[in-house]
């Protein structure tokens, strides 16, 4: 379909306050990783964009996304929601 976009994101979550000292082991190989030449010539040969944003970040456009609905579960059933709502009040506990 021409001009047709379709965006998705895939995260690692952890405890909630995990220290950021554990959150950055975990998460900066991830992030050196999505650099890597081959692995974004993979990503690019099926039309996908690495990115890697900061855990704080991540969680700031998750929030962000739940309350616009475009992190909505559709037709998928309540009980997504519900997962999301879960974990979403655990991640910002976490930062408190």
């Amino acid at each position: 379909m021409p001009n047709y976009v379709v965006e998705t994101w895939f995260a690692h979550y952890g405890p909630a306050a995990m220290p950021d000292k554990i959150v950055g082991k975990i998460n900066n190989p991830f992030n050196l990783v999505l650099q890597e030449p081959d692995a974004v010539a993979r990503f690019a040969k099926v039309g996908l964009e690495p990115r890697a944003p900061s855990p704080a970040k991540r969680l700031r456009c998750s929030r962000r996304n739940r309350k616009s609905g475009e992190m909505s579960s559709g037709g998928s059933g309540r009980r997504w929601d519900r997962i999301l709502d879960w974990l979403l009040t655990r991640l910002s506990s976490a930062g408190k």
